[in-house]
């Protein structure tokens, strides 16, 4: 049997290492101003790990600041660094605990830590804040996910969806659902109304083209690899397609 589990594999292009001197006759002042120009620039160029270690300066520099500290966490989650970013987080928990925002993102870097169960408990905590708030639903939606209950996570999507109706990031993580818990036609369908949206990101068709994949339509799949990626990364990926279309013995 062919593993779905593949399709929550994250495709990672590698970001160029950088670093920030700090010449000695540069104030404290100027300093902090360079620093946050280069986690901006950082941040717009998605160069996530560049801007981890900015904000790893900054928060040594202002260890108390919440604010720092939870874009601090989501630049080591967004860098595949989970259980660091939920340990940033963490003790700020309690001291914030009105802070819906914080919560929301720790719940996500548990998740990332692989501590869904925990993730769960934060997050209800901000959904009785925040009820109408899609994010809290979607991140609940994963971390019953990464616990195998699929009902729940589904049903938490959906009421997701009754907030931000046709949101292609809370269909992505229904149709990602509905694949592992074997309904793949239904998956497709709802992958295929994520993919339509204005706003949907080159990773939703990516995964559309891993499930026509599954389906048996290596050529679909191959169309939709093309859209985004470039000739040679593609070209591998019709291959992996191909494996996936083949008949199992």
């Amino acid at each position: 049997m062919r593993h779905l589990a593949l399709l929550f594999a994250l495709l990672v292009l590698p970001a160029c290492e950088s670093g920030l001197e700090e010449p000695a006759s540069l104030t404290d002042k100027q300093v902090g101003t360079t620093l946050n120009e280069a986690v901006s620039e950082a941040e717009q160029a998605n160069d996530w790990p560049a801007a981890a270690e900015y904000y790893h300066s900054l928060f040594e520099r202002s260890p108390n600041d919440e604010k720092i500290a939870l874009r601090y966490a989501k630049a080591l989650r967004y860098s595949g660094y989970g259980p660091e970013a939920a340990g940033v987080l963490m003790p700020f928990a309690d001291k914030h605990a009105d802070n819906v925002g914080l919560r929301i993102e720790l719940g996500k870097c548990l998740i990332a830590a692989t501590q869904p169960a925990k993730a769960v408990e934060i997050l209800k905590k901000a959904q009785l804040q925040a009820p109408k708030n899609w994010e809290i639903l979607s991140a609940l939606g994963i971390a019953y996910d990464y616990q195998d209950m699929h009902s729940e996570a589904q049903e938490s999507y959906l009421k997701a969806l009754d907030l931000t109706p046709e949101n292609p990031v809370v269909l992505n993580n229904l149709a990602l659902s509905q694949a592992k818990s074997g309904a793949l036609p239904i998956a497709i369908a709802t992958l295929e109304r994520a993919a339509k949206q204005p706003r949907a990101r080159m990773q939703i068709r990516q995964n559309l083209a891993v499930l026509m994949a599954f389906k048996g339509d290596a050529q679909a799949a191959e169309r939709l690899a093309r859209q985004d990626l470039p000739a040679d990364m593609a070209g591998r990926n019709a291959s992996m397609f191909r494996l996936f279309s083949a008949p199992s013995n």
